[in-house]
């Protein structure tokens, strides 16, 4: 027999005090793939064999760099806190909407993780929520730049500046 107000209580709780701090449990050596779009531009960044190549529309090119050595800055996503749960209009309040960047991460086992990143939340930490969850949480300032590092080797890796 359950005891309606406790029940009632339970539901009314907020849960994101509930929800764990590794948003992305994904570690960085399951990662094969990271697809980062910003701006109307996507790069791919994949690994075939042994080695790390980044596309660009029909553009393939191997990256000297270590790649795993910035996932692992990245990988598993842990966030700082949970600031809501946000319905789609509460979105461009976080700068989610649309976000700022996507990042997608793809295991060899085929499990897929799409980080929206959206605007500073203070200073330096970011606003991020995972595709398909209501949950909207701050990441850390070096995660965000640790995001860009993955960034900017995808870009250097297609030949940009």
């Amino acid at each position: 027999m359950f005891d309606e107000q406790v029940v009632r209580a339970l539901a009314a709780t907020d849960e994101r005090r509930f929800l764990d701090e590794e948003m992305i449990r994904l570690k960085s050596d399951d990662v094969t793939e990271v697809s980062i779009a910003r701006e109307g531009r996507r790069w791919q960044i994949a690994q075939r064999s042994n080695l790390w190549v980044v596309i660009e529309g029909q553009s393939v090119r191997d990256t000297p760099r270590n790649v795993h050595a910035v996932l692992d800055d990245v990988l598993p996503l842990r966030v700082e806190q949970y600031v809501a749960k946000a319905g789609v209009t509460d979105l461009a309040r976080y700068g989610l909407q649309p976000a700022q960047r996507e990042v997608t991460f793809t295991s060899e086992g085929g499990e897929v993780a799409t980080l929206l990143v959206g605007s500073a939340h203070d200073t330096t930490n970011r606003y991020v929520m995972l595709q398909g969850q209501p949950y909207v949480a701050v990441m850390t300032a070096a995660r965000a730049e640790a995001l860009e590092d993955l960034e900017e080797l995808a870009r250097e890796g297609a030949g940009e500046p």
